[in-house]
């Protein structure tokens, strides 16, 4: 029941990240473990080669099973559009953090960084500890970049909600949110 823009989605993610790295922010994309998280970590390495955005920039990907698929997709090249090369190549620019104490190591880390982590409509998952953390930053943004069902935080986010409830506990929300269609 939607139209998906026209725009160019790396065009719009090399913005939103320049613009939070200038304030000295986080960027915090919540997405779905199998898919989205391989299209946009696609997507980073493509902006980075480019110089689109700093390539120094660190990336983490927090999910066990986003790094489970891709695993996945390094063993089975032929699934992909992409060259077996830049499908290694794009994988080895991130950090993949498989243990719940990373978790806490990464946020503590200083300096911007962008974050991939599950779940994509922040239900659940390794989001919530960074959720938790950046919410509440006017520098950092939580960036959308997949369908938000009602009822949920990420719905509730892109509706304008000045709080969200996390762990029984209420977090204003101060970060930017933004949100990418296509």
């Amino acid at each position: 029941d939607r139209l998906h823009e026209k725009g160019d989605v790396a065009d719009e993610l090399a913005l939103v990240i320049n613009n939070t790295i200038t304030k000295g922010g986080n960027i915090l994309i919540p997405c779905f473990a199998v898919g989205r998280a391989q299209d946009v970590i696609h997507l980073l390495y493509r902006l980075k080669t480019k110089k689109a955005i700093p390539p120094i920039i660190p990336v983490y990907l927090d999910s066990p099973m986003a790094a489970s698929a891709d695993k996945s997709l390094l063993k089975y090249p032929e699934w992909l559009t992409v060259s077996q090369k830049e499908c290694t190549q794009m994988f080895t620019g991130i950090t993949i953090n498989q243990d719940y104490d990373g978790t806490g190591q990464i946020i503590r880390q200083k300096g911007s960084k962008i974050i991939l982590a599950a779940s994509g409509m922040l239900s659940g998952g390794r989001v919530l500890e960074y959720l938790k953390h950046y919410l509440t930053n006017s520098k950092n943004t939580i960036l959308i970049m997949g369908f938000q069902a009602g009822g949920t935080r990420g719905r509730a986010l892109l509706n304008g909600a000045y709080e969200l409830k996390i762990h029984g506990q209420y977090y204003p929300v101060r970060a930017n949110v933004k949100e990418i269609g296509g």
